[in-house]
């Protein structure tokens, strides 16, 4: 096999996420820094100049302001020279043994994936080899750089969440094979990609709300359930009946994200910079 490890570039996007990055995959980063990339949304922790100190083989790209995951994303891929990108979440617990795995596992298999991804839940860990799938999970997936070109990557207008799910919804009408390894798995620690933060997390759900908002209105699928003004009415309900401070900050931020999307407020304001509510 031609293909082997060195045509893959391995992006991740930090948004305080130097602690992380160092308990999850700071062996194998030191191990092959060359092929590791970092784009880092400007994060208020300088978490951009601890990771330069601490790998100074690894190109870090530092983002003038927080331009969000999707955008990151595609910054990285603009600097990626190899075909194949891993983009992977802050949080995995990724080796290299996985990597090379699944790398193997998309070249060997035909058709090829144009995107293929571990399982990064237990549940997903089913031991059936590679599968297809219409949808994958966003925290670590295996792209074709070159087969994806006709699709484009990921959405800009988007700034945190939905981002795979309309990349995934545009590739497979486009005929491209998503395909899930069921027989590897590599551990997410979810809620950990940064440090916990309650004005991050208000702007994580005004996101998360507006993001869903936005995908299906995109794509034609906002009726019955995924209707704006029934999932407003929702949140609603849901906010004034929370029974814990952090389901109330939860459902009230996914409100007003509903609310903004349904009055024409956008993701990111007119300097490129994300709406906070």
């Amino acid at each position: 096999m031609n293909e082997k490890i060195e045509d893959l570039t391995i992006a991740i996007v930090s948004y305080n996420s130097y602690s992380t990055i160092v308990d999850c995959m700071d062996a194998f980063i030191k191990e092959r820094p060359s092929q590791f990339l970092i784009v880092d949304n400007n994060s208020p922790d300088n978490s951009s100049e601890k990771l330069r100190a601490r790998y100074p083989g690894v190109k870090v790209i530092t983002s003038p302001n927080n331009i969000g995951y999707g955008r990151a994303a595609n910054l990285a891929a603009k600097h990626t020279t190899t075909r194949y990108l891993f983009l992977v979440n802050p949080d995995l617990k990724l080796t290299k043994e996985a990597t090379i795995t699944l790398l193997e596992g998309m070249l060997n298999t035909t058709p090829r994936p144009s995107i293929m991804a571990p399982a990064v839940r237990p549940e997903d860990h089913l031991n059936r080899g590679i599968e297809n799938r219409r949808w994958l999970i966003g925290a670590a997936l295996l792209m074709d750089l070159d087969a994806l070109e006709s699709v484009g990557l990921f959405d800009e207008k988007i700034f945190l969440f939905s981002e795979e799910t309309d990349l995934c919804y545009r590739a497979t009408k486009h005929g491209h094979r998503l395909a899930l390894d069921t027989d590897i798995y590599i551990q997410h620690l979810l809620g950990q990609s940064s440090t916990p933060d309650p004005k991050v997390d208000e702007l994580k759900n005004w996101h998360f709300a507006w993001s869903h908002m936005y995908f299906y209105q995109k794509h034609g699928l906002a009726e019955g359930k995924k209707n704006p003004h029934r999932i407003k009415a929702l949140y609603f309900i849901k906010w004034i009946t929370a029974t814990s401070p952090e389901k109330r900050l939860r459902y009230k931020s996914r409100l007003k994200g509903t609310s903004a999307y349904l009055r024409g407020q956008k993701a990111f304001n007119e300097n490129d910079t994300p709406y906070w509510p």
